[in-house]
């Protein structure tokens, strides 16, 4: 975890993007004509949505019209966004910034428009302020967990808008124009609702610090948290890949919160083990797959980059598929199970571990990119 104090020095920057100047009456009644968010015409957990048989399926299915978006008050583009279907991907990621971009470029094209409203700010904090921390205490024993998050579904439901209007609010820091009385009334209500949580942290655990993570991101700040330590692990031909060896683990709240939540979006996918920091996809694909592997992986193009692995010319059982959401970026890796099937296995950021369809998770966006990788036989 990032340290506070730096991280605070950058909250002071951030919200000056929440400029504020224009009353939000004024807004509606000169620009806009549509005040109330999108109605999403196919919802997780009907049977409608488990016929989508890949991300980009359900991708199309939210798609919200361009038209539409240009003439939404930005109140209604922020509830769209918050009530995407899809929106929670965005902790699925290696980063909640990888995860943010991906959103906005490829599953939500409203948030490109969110950022350039001067007002955003203004409705943050609104919705944000609509949003009281639990202060109930998680019970122990997995049942007594289960139970605990079945009674406080609204609760956790907060959690996670909660944890959006934070990635939400940290990422509008690349639009900043000027700063207002109301950007401080913004940072305020993040530090205090942080204090908050961190009380119950049991309960919130690595959504205690989203806003203040999500800076460190967008700063390119890679401070090793507690339990973190830097190493090197080394691919077949004996080259570092920078790595942190991961020594802490999610409390059981937060495991059976990110098992619930997928589910709905991903009921095709078979939760195999549940979420950890302990170890990402990368690690799980290219390192051990062994439910002990502890190693988070930084650097998994020193795989290929040394000729460890070769491009393969199609998905085979035992390679690796490797996802990106634009020729240069890199997303995710999995490993190939069954080739008939196109069944892959992979490690959702810190969330679970499942065994899907290679097109059926967060990270498939096109064909055109991913690629498939082979150990290279001249190694074998």
């Amino acid at each position: 975890m990032k340290k506070l104090i730096l991280c605070c020095l950058l909250g002071t920057l951030v919200f000056s993007m929440v400029a504020g100047a224009v009353p939000a009456e004024a807004v509606e009644n000169e620009e806009y004509t549509v005040f109330t968010p999108y109605e999403y015409p196919i919802e997780p957990g009907t049977a409608e949505w488990a016929t989508l048989q890949t991300n980009v399926d359900k991708i199309n299915a939210c798609r919200v019209p361009d038209e539409l978006i240009e003439k939404m008050s930005t109140d209604a583009l922020l509830e769209t966004y918050l009530t995407h279907p899809m929106a929670t991907n965005i902790f699925a990621f290696n980063t909640y910034d990888d995860g943010f971009n991906t959103l906005k470029d490829g599953y939500y094209m409203g948030l490109d428009e969110l950022l350039q409203r001067e007002d955003l700010g203004d409705a943050i904090l609104r919705s944000y302020n609509e949003i009281d921390v639990c202060t109930d205490k998680v019970p122990e024993g997995d049942a007594a967990v289960e139970e605990f998050l079945d009674v406080h579904e609204e609760e956790i439901d907060d959690m996670w808008r909660m944890s959006l209007l934070e990635v939400l609010a940290a990422e509008a820091n690349v639009a900043a124009q000027n700063q207002s009385s109301r950007s401080r009334s913004l940072e305020s209500a993040m530090e205090e609702k942080y204090s908050e949580k961190m009380e119950n942290i049991e309960l919130y655990g690595p959504f205690a610090a989203t806003y203040y993570k999500t800076l460190d991101e967008k700063a390119n700040i890679n401070s090793i948290g507690n339990g973190e330590t830097l190493v090197y692990l080394h691919t077949p031909r004996g080259n570092p890949a920078e790595s942190y060896h991961i020594s802490y683990d999610f409390d059981a709240a937060t495991k059976e919160a990110y098992r619930e939540e997928y589910a709905k979006c991903y009921p095709n996918a078979k939760l195999l083990r549940d979420a950890t920091p302990k170890y990402n996809c990368h690690s799980y694909a290219w390192h051990s797959t062994s439910a002990d592997n502890s190693y988070w992986v930084y650097d998994v193009e020193a795989y290929m980059r040394d000729g460890s692995y070769v491009l393969s010319s199609d998905l085979k059982a035992n390679e690796k598929i490797f996802y990106s959401r634009s020729p240069d970026t890199e997303n995710h890796s999995a490993l190939v199970i069954k080739t008939n099937s196109a069944t892959v296995r992979s490690k959702w950021g810190a969330a679970g571990l499942y065994e899907h369809n290679y097109g059926d998770c967060p990270y498939y966006v096109s064909y055109d990119l991913i690629t498939f990788w082979k150990r290279n036989p001249n190694d074998i």
